[in-house]
């Protein structure tokens, strides 16, 4: 006797191994955090909460890391998982909004990511 998984089980059991091994999304929104500077501000929480911030020049030691940003410097940014600007990688380009970074950002660049 042949036994044979329904469709919609294959499929749900194919979206949870996904969402398990795919690595999360940055929740990038479409209403932007409040940000009066010319620069890019950030907060240590998600949402815009913690200590806030401004990126002005290159930071290679964040303390404490970046877990939300709007981008109003006009130039994109490149954060960094990792001190010395290097580890996982996310643009945020000017005018962006990201409220809940995939990780956190623990220095950051102006420019383009390298890579």
């Amino acid at each position: 006797m042949k036994r044979t998984v329904p469709k919609r089980v294959a499929a749900s059991a194919v979206a949870a191994l996904a969402a398990i091994a795919l690595p999360a999304a940055p929740a990038r929104a479409a209403d932007p955090l409040p940000c009066a500077a010319p620069a890019a501000c950030v907060w240590s929480g998600q949402d815009g909460t913690g200590l806030p911030g401004v990126l002005l020049f290159p930071e290679f030691f964040l303390i404490p890391p970046i877990l939300s940003a709007r981008n109003e410097s006009g130039l994109t940014w490149c954060l960094f998982a990792d001190p010395f600007y290097t580890g996982a990688r996310l643009e945020l380009d000017p005018g962006e909004t990201i409220r809940a970074l995939p990780y956190p950002a623990r220095s950051a660049a102006p420019g383009d990511c390298p890579g």
